[in-house]
């Protein structure tokens, strides 16, 4: 990599939030929300651009990450709960950590299935998709600093049907650190201090936030934040229509609600979500700022994602869904501690890439079944830039340049979903500014991300893109067959007749 990362850091942090569109900071081009602790990281670090979510539903991408392997591998390809087997049967990360000597801790939501214990985790288990206000732990933390427990009264200004959808949002009128996000931090600070007291041992320590995953249960400061009225909805939650899009499209439009409520009330969504995210944001400076009190800061790395997006009224919807878009697939990814400073990535990297990044950091082997690839080796070492300007021409090497990227990285990149409130098949390729995605027994889709930012216009049956079409189906299929995908194994879902997935007129190499 670069001089600055010759030396490699002794500890890892983590900061890991739910659902969070990239577009919901400054770092990325927000100039609505604030986020100043997450923009002072990426301007130290590298900003990743084209970051993506191997899924995009908690579980399953949760349990990639931990195992570092696609869900179709792992067997959890929708939300659990409990019954999950993953610690036993893979080689995940935290317990390679805790083997190899580190402590290895965890705050905040699972969601794997297991408790953290179960992959020699120190922590909590909040097992759910949600946070449980009556956590037993939870309650000790109000108890001991003198908070008042979660209760009906609590929360006010609810909207809308007096909070009892899904997609709801409430006023917390707690001190804001009586809050369940405010404790997830509280309880992570501890734990770095404890672990940073022993100056032998090296630490690596989780913070998984609940938000901004909806429903917007917030303390009164960053409830009302930000103003609806100033809300600018996404294009596509205006402009979208379906037309020639999969059906599965207009059923997650329908379920998510929206049609029912007013653009009002689509802003205020809006709104409220972008005050969780500066509230988040305001406990990643608690977070620095602990790393600093007990002098790691500089031995530590800082590694900061979602597990994948939202939509948040783009295309009609609200959560996540079998509708591959960028609003849910490409995540906000930015690392502080290691590499360049101040540097912007635009090729393709992946949840998938965290676990062998976390082992490559520490010095840890890493397992040949994990699928993704150390972030260490996204750019080239001094000695192997000096070995690649030997066998290149005089005038080709640029001899000034500290950062070198390896030409061996991904050219593209490939997810998967399976269902979410029901079983629905799904598999995609991005690849330069094209996007193929095949759908289960529908019409697949074609966007061309550089004149179509938006995904509005399905590409598919377009004599224009038929080269495109045929290139993108081609690599995904080989990619899904190479890996034993069962998708394009499954005899009913005749992928080798590009006519079945809606690819009329172009025919695969096979």
């Amino acid at each position: 990599m670069s001089p600055e990362s010759t030396e490699r850091p002794s500890n890892v942090l983590f900061i890991f939030t739910d659902q969070q569109r990239v577009d919901s900071l400054s770092a990325y081009g927000n100039d609505w929300v604030e986020t100043p602790n997450l923009d002072r990281l990426a301007s130290g670090g590298i900003r990743f651009d084209n970051a993506y979510t191997p899924t995009a539903i908690c579980s399953p991408a949760r349990a990639a990450i931990i195992t570092g392997m696609r869900p179709h591998r792992t067997g959890i390809e929708r939300n659990v709960k409990s019954g999950a087997t993953i610690a036993n049967d893979y080689p995940c990360y935290p317990r390679l950590l805790r083997e190899a000597g580190y402590e290895v801790g965890h705050s905040g939501k699972w969601h794997v299935g297991q408790p953290p214990d179960a992959f020699g985790v120190d922590g909590e288990h909040i097992p759910g998709w949600f946070y449980d206000a009556d956590h037993p732990d939870y309650c000790e933390y109000l108890e001991n600093g003198g908070y008042p427990e979660l209760r009906p009264e609590h929360l006010v200004d609810a909207f809308p049907d007096d909070g009892r959808e899904y997609q709801s949002g409430a006023a917390d009128t707690r001190p804001t650190d009586a809050s369940f996000t405010s404790y997830v931090t509280a309880r992570a600070i501890e734990r770095i201090e404890t672990y940073a007291a022993d100056p032998d041992t090296p630490f690596y320590q989780g913070v998984h936030y609940f938000g901004p995953h909806n429903p917007y249960y917030l303390p009164e400061k960053y409830y009302h934040m930000y103003d609806p009225a100033d809300v600018d909805l996404p294009a596509s939650a205006v402009k979208e229509t379906f037309e020639n899009k999969p059906w599965t499209h207009r059923v997650q439009s329908r379920m998510a609600g929206l049609s029912d409520l007013s653009l009002e009330d689509w802003r205020r969504f809006v709104a409220v979500y972008h005050g969780w995210v500066t509230f988040i944001d305001d406990q990643v400076g608690r977070l620095l700022e602990a790393l600093e009190e007990v002098g790691v800061a500089d031995d530590t790395a800082v590694v900061f994602t979602s597990d994948h997006g939202s939509f948040l009224t783009a295309h009609k919807m609200h959560d996540k869904g079998p509708a591959m878009y960028e609003d849910i697939y490409n995540v906000p990814f930015i690392t502080s501690g290691f590499g360049p400073s101040g540097h912007v990535e635009d090729r393709f990297v992946s949840l998938l890439d965290l676990a062998p990044t976390f082992l490559d950091l520490t010095g840890v082997d890493i397992p040949d079944e994990y699928d993704g690839r150390s972030l260490l080796n996204l750019y080239l070492t001094d000695g192997e830039i000096e070995e690649t300007a030997a066998t290149e021409t005089e005038g080709d090497a640029d001899d000034t340049a500290d950062l070198v990227a390896n030409p061996d990285w991904r050219e593209h990149l490939t997810a998967e979903f399976h269902g979410h409130f029901f079983a629905y098949e799904q598999r995609m390729i991005r690849r330069n500014e094209y996007k193929l995605v095949l759908n289960e027994f529908d019409t697949a889709e074609l966007y061309d991300l550089a004149a179509d930012p938006n995904e509005l216009t399905n590409r598919i049956g377009d004599p224009a893109y038929g080269d495109v079409a045929r290139a993108l189906y081609d690599a995904l299929v080989r990619e899904l067959a190479s890996r034993g995908d069962p998708f394009v194994e499954a005899p009913t879902r005749k992928l080798s007749q590009t006519s079945a997935v809606g690819l009329d007129g172009y025919d695969s190499e096979d």
